[in-house]
């Protein structure tokens, strides 16, 4: 195929991607709450922000910290928002503010450090059902060229977390995540290469306690934009948070894994 025929091809897609404005510095995080048409945001500097569905600011909420991750539990009506660095979990009231409670992250797995004091912290946050997921940036704190690792947390009775399973991972820097429940998959983002990896749940529970995920269960498609941070699904749209500034809407998730999507990304 030729170049102008490529390119004839990418202009033709139903959809290229659009940068929003929103006066969020560093966003690290972002979800959706469907029924309630909000959108939260957490960023660098300990700020939790809530937009409606045409990014009007609601609220802002100064949390504290170096948040990195949040997903909203609509079962409760409260968004559970992650801490890098000392890493930990709070469970925050979206109309208020409050911290409700806060919880610490195991930092050791079978006698080996996972996440590290003071670097290769959280990253990204994902509750499935009752099953919580978040990765860092490297399994190893030493060494900045291996992969993140996928932990999977348990909340016991007493509100202790649990650090239940760890996997190392084939990719580097793990900044965003998502589940889908219709494929039942997590899609992880990494900002090393622009690209999203998306893994079966199935796969993953049929891997042995501490077992790596195999390169080959993940293939990965692109996505648009630049130091990536957090992802969420919003009407089947993936909208990215951007650690630079903004966030992007990357257009429909089915057509940015589609062949058609994958030329379009690749072009811009």
């Amino acid at each position: 195929m030729t170049t102008p025929m490529l390119l004839v091809l990418a202009a033709s897609s139903a959809f290229a991607g659009e940068r929003i404005a929103v006066d969020v510095p560093e966003p690290s995080g972002i979800d959706f709450d469907r029924d309630g048409g909000r959108i939260f945001v957490v960023d660098d500097g300990g700020e939790l922000w809530v937009f409606d569905e045409d990014y009007n600011e609601l609220d802002v909420f100064d949390l504290g910290g170096d948040l990195e991750g949040v997903d909203y539990l609509p079962r409760h009506d409260q968004l559970l928002v992650a801490v890098e660095g000392e890493e930990s979990l709070l469970l925050v009231d979206p109309d208020s503010g409050e911290v409700l409670s806060s919880q610490d992250i195991p930092r050791t797995f079978r006698g080996e450090t996972v996440m590290a004091a003071g670097g290769n912290g959280i990253e990204t946050l994902t509750v499935v059902g009752r099953r919580i997921f978040v990765a860092n940036q490297s399994f190893d704190p030493d060494d900045t060229s291996d992969g993140s690792v996928l932990a999977e947390l348990m909340i016991r009775p007493d509100g202790a977390i649990k650090l239940v399973d760890v996997h190392p991972l084939p990719i580097l820097d793990v900044a965003g995540s998502l589940y889908s429940r219709p494929s039942g998959e997590l899609f992880l983002m990494s900002d090393n290469d622009n690209r999203v990896y998306p893994l079966s749940l199935d796969v993953l529970d049929q891997l042995p306690t501490g077992a790596p995920v195999p390169a080959d269960a993940m293939t990965p498609f692109v996505v648009p934009g630049e130091d990536q941070e957090g992802i969420c699904l919003i009407h089947g749209e993936l909208v990215i948070a951007q650690d630079s500034g903004d966030l992007y809407n990357a257009g429909s998730l089915k057509w940015l894994m589609s062949p058609r999507g994958q030329l379009s990304t690749m072009l811009q």
